[in-house]
Formats: C-alpha cells, structure tokens, sequence
C-alpha cells in the first residue's frame, strides 16, 4: 500500500486539469519522473475494487477527487451512494456527482438526475432531475437518453411528448441498454408510439433478456403466454418466468403462480402456487397480495383465516389493486374478518367501481338503490348499474331490463326491457331468462310467443330459477301457449316443490292432478 501512496502522492503533486481533461475521466499526465499517470492510478484503484479490496480502491478515488479527477469523483460519488467501503451518505454523493457533471462526465450526469427524481442528498426536483437526464442524453449517455425518454413519455419535470421520448429509446437501445430494448419492444408489440410490429417487439425483448434484464425476461415470458408476437408456447413462459422469479422479480412469482394454480403449461400444484404468491405478496405486488390473501379465503393450502385474508386484500387495495378493493368491500359487506359496515363497504366498492370492476359497479349501483352505505339515488343506481351491464355483467343486464321495465332511474321502456332481458338471458342470468320469458309470454315489449316463453322458462329453470319451474307447470296446466298436458304440469309442479316452493304443493293438491301423482 506505500507504493500506491507513493503514487498518489506523485499524481497529486503533478496534476493540474486542462479543458481537455475536464472532458475526460482523468487524462494522462506525466509527472516530472514520467513514472506514472491518474490514468493509471485509476486502473489501479479499479483492480483492488474487481479484488473486494475496496477501502484501498476508496482511498486512491478519494485522493484523486479531492484535486479534481472528474472519474474519481464520480466513482466515489457511487461508493457513497450504495455505502461501500464508507458508510452510506447520500448528501456527499449528491456533491461529488455534481462536481463530475459540471465537468461534463455523463454518467455523473445522469446520477445527479437520479439524486433529484429520488430526493436522495438533495431536496426532490422531478424539473431538476429532468434538467440532469437531458444534459446526459445528449452527452450520449444510454442511460440518460432513457431516462429522459421516460420523463418526456410521462410529462414529469418536463411538458410530455411522446414522439421525442420514443426517439431516444431507440437510441438508447441502439446502445444495447436493456432497459430500452424492453420498453422498445413493447412499443412495437402494442404499436404505442410507433408502427405496430410484433416480430420486431419480440426480437427486442428477445435480446433484452439475453442480456439479463429480468423485465424483458418476463415480457418475453407474456408473449409466448398469450401467442403475442409469436406462436403460443407454454413451456417457454414457464422457463422464463421461473427465470425472472429466480431473480426475486415479483410479478413473474405471480404470474409462475397463477400458471401453477391452473395447471397451465405445468402440473398443476396449489403448494408452489401459494409459495410463490406469498413470495410476490411480501415484495409488495398487489395482484400477488389480492390472490394470496384469497388462498386464506378459500383454505387453499394454507389454513382458512378470514382476518389473515382481510389483512393481504387491505395491502394490495390500498395499493390500488381493483380486484383487491371488491374482495376487501365484500368483506365488509358481510362482516368476513371485519366487523360489517356499510359505509365502507360503499367506500371500496366505488373505488374499484371507478376502475372498471364489473362486479363493484353492480354493488354500487345495488347500494345506490336501496342506500346501502350511501343516500338512496335511483339515477344513480341506474348508471351504474348500465356501466355493470356494458361490460356483459349478467345480473346487471337483467336489473337493468328490470329498470326499464319499471321506470326506475330511466323512463319506462318494455322494449328496452326485452332488449337487456335477452343480453342476460343470453349470458346465463336466471332472472334474465325468466323475465324474458315473461316477455314473450304476456307479449311486453316483443310480440306474444309461448313458445318462446316455453323455452325460456326451462332455460331459467335449468340455471336454478324455481319460479321458472312453476310457470311452466302453470302454463302446461291452463294450455296458455302450449299444449295443454296435466301430467307435464305434475312434472314441473313437483320439481318446484323439490327446489323448495312450497306453494307448489298447493298446486299439486287439486283433484285433476291426482292420477299422475
């Protein structure tokens, strides 16, 4: 170590920055011994770092940087950074990354970018961070080129234009890094910013991975998932998922999971499926966090526990997870691991609601009819309601048919009725088969067909609807719309009876049905 301070020294005592080394990590410069340079001293320091001898790599960058050497402070503005070979401070960081940078040293740069989109050792400044990524973009940096892409895709710190954002990706891919590559190909795949061109996306995400880059890994994983861009091939999704989750990569432990959960390209197996959910949930990820807590719900592999799966839906919904937000209101709803309360039920139920949830929005619309949890709105009730039904939601279909039926929330229309009646129907709602029934049966809003109504009514029956069963024994027994058939109408009225409709035995009861009973 004397000689490397002996060195030092030596550099020290030599150097002096031109403008040409202000544009240079640390241009070589005789001593008066010609002995040595700050180039080499720097490669000397690079050795014993690559050796883990890194206090003495500290030593020489220290030295060096305190005279000026534009790499040395950047290098040690790193050790401070990340907290090697000294203790962690991101405030000397931020100062040495500043020195290099206004010395025109591009990843110093780009670091002091990073310093103020993370507040970290300066006070949070997306504008400034902006400033920093631009001026390292055009130094030519990979990094700053995409990092300033992103800023402009995104309008943070800078006004959003996504033309010239795509236009440095492509640079910055051009330079082989990763990340670009990734964002690159997935442009191409959706067409976002650029012509679509999914072999294009592929191979770019093809190459992304090759080069490590866990995301692209996991891109790459979605497209032979889904056939994106290539021919659907499981086994391929598998291997590069179980690659990404290997690397800790969050959402490919999900996504691995959800493969194992249904048996999709893999042996089906509920244990590596939950281990692998509750892997991805303790990182964080919510669509993870909403799954495992539903593996508490349901005692898939784990024991069933109610406050335990509250506690997973709570995380993940806070976090904005839609799925998340419905299952944590329903629990609500039903006083499942917390105690019933409406209001809140209402709160969640909206907030997923506004994200496009189906199934919230048909609670929503049920809370706003009856004033569950908020003041009753019949209007409302009905938008949202229709918002439901837009999206195929079967009940919201037959309550909206219901809606026009009746006139409420929306003006009375029976061919409106009929029109969302058949949508549900059509989806397998019971109600929605059985109101359509109704329809053709006393002619509202379409022409009278019993026949229509015949078939119908067993559709409804066969999902489960009782009702259904005892109209079609009543219509069997008065001949309205059919043939008229006693020992059908037995059949049916007994059916109903089985399904719990005690009226039924009324029915059956009478002196006509007594000789096919």
């Amino acid at each position: 170590m004397d000689k490397i301070n002996n060195l030092i020294d030596e550099i020290i005592d030599g150097y002096s920055r031109s403008e040409g080394e202000k544009r240079a990590n640390a241009e070589v410069e005789e001593t008066e011994g010609g002995e040595s340079s700050a180039e080499e001293l720097l490669e000397v320091a690079e050795e014993l770092y690559a050796q883990d001898r890194i206090d003495e790599a500290v030593d020489i960058w220290k030295r060096l940087a305190e005279k000026g050497v534009i790499f040395a402070q950047y290098r040690l503005g790193v050790c401070y950074y990340d907290g090697e070979g000294v203790a962690r401070d991101y405030d000397i960081a931020a100062q040495l990354f500043e020195k290099s940078a206004k010395q025109g040293y591009a990843p110093a740069l780009y670091n002091l970018g990073v310093c103020y989109r993370t507040g970290k050792g300066v006070e949070q400044n997306y504008g400034e961070a902006a400033v920093w990524f631009k001026a390292a973009a055009e130094a030519g940096d990979a990094c700053g080129q995409f990092s300033y892409a992103m800023c402009l895709a995104d309008g943070v710190g800078v006004e959003e234009d996504n033309g010239q954002a795509i236009k440095l990706v492509a640079l910055s891919a051009e330079q082989d890094y990763a990340p670009a590559k990734c964002y690159l190909g997935e442009s191409y795949l959706n067409g976002d910013g650029v012509e679509e061109d999914k072999a294009r996306g592929v191979k770019l995400l093809d190459e992304a991975a090759q080069d490590g880059y866990v995301p692209a890994m996991h891109a790459l994983a979605g497209c032979y998932e889904k056939g994106n861009g290539v021919a659907a091939d499981l086994a391929s999704a598998v291997r590069l998922y179980a690659s990404a989750a290997e690397e800790e990569y969050a959402p490919s432990q999900y996504s691995l999971a959800m493969l194992y959960d249904n048996g999709n390209g893999v042996e089906r197996d509920y244990a590596k499926a939950v281990e692998l959910y509750k892997q991805s949930a303790e990182q964080g990820y919510p669509a993870a966090q909403n799954a495992y807590g539903w593996c508490f719900i349901v005692g898939k592999v784990v024991k069933k526990d109610v406050y335990e799966a509250v506690r997973w839906f709570r995380r993940a919904a806070e976090q904005g997870d839609m799925r998340a937000q419905y299952n944590l209101a329903m629990c609500y709803e039903e006083g499942r691991g917390v105690v019933c309360n409406t209001e809140k039920a209402f709160i969640w139920h909206m907030r997923a609601a506004k994200q496009g949830d189906d199934r919230a929005q048909l609670h929503v619309g049920w809370s706003y009819q009856v004033g569950n949890g908020v003041k009753i709105n019949k209007k409302e009730a009905f938008n949202w309601l229709y918002l439901s039904a837009m999206q195929g939601n079967a009940q919201a279909q037959s309550d909206v048919g219901y809606c026009y039926f009746n006139g409420i929330g929306v003006k009375k229309s029976r061919r409106e009725a009929y029109k969302w009646y058949l949508h549900a129907a059509e989806n397998d709602s019971p109600m929605g088969a059985y109101n359509l029934a109704g329809c053709y049966r006393h002619g509202q809003g379409v022409a009278r067909d019993g026949a229509k109504a015949l078939e119908w009514y067993k559709r409804s029956a066969e999902l489960g609807h009782n009702d259904a069963r005892v109209c079609i024994a009543y219509m069997f027994e008065r001949g309205e719309g059919v043939k008229k058939d006693l020992a059908e109408a037995v059949k049916w009225y007994k059916a109903a009876l089985d399904g719990g409709e005690e009226a039924a035995e009324y029915y059956l009861s009478k002196k006509k049905f007594a000789k096919y009973l």
